[in-house]
């Protein structure tokens, strides 16, 4: 999934909080992208890649599995619009709305 702050409300980051204080596991993915990784320092050359930094700052893999209930999959994207709603209306996950 890739998360437009600007449209959900919300970085990746504040997603993947989310999730996870709901005990649904979620990863960054493509993070840090290999151009960023130690081991391949010697070989970029430092070319600047917006475009994979971009992606890699704000991909978040969700759960997908063979085994992945109908019920479960129900409750991530429960827990993505609520995750949704609290970050367009400016109030911390969690938080009762007004």
């Amino acid at each position: 999934m890739l998360v437009d702050r600007e449209r959900f409300g919300m970085s990746r980051d504040g997603l993947l909080d989310a999730l996870q204080r709901e005990n649904i596991e979620a990863r960054r993915y493509f993070w840090p992208p290999v151009h960023r990784q130690k081991i391949y320092r010697g070989v970029w050359d430092g070319t600047p890649l917006p475009v994979t930094d971009s992606v890699s700052d704000n991909v978040l893999s969700l759960p997908i599995y063979s085994s992945l209930l109908e019920e479960q999959l129900e409750r991530v994207c429960d827990a993505i619009g609520r995750a949704f709603e609290a970050g367009r209306s400016g109030r911390s996950i969690g938080a009762p709305a007004v």
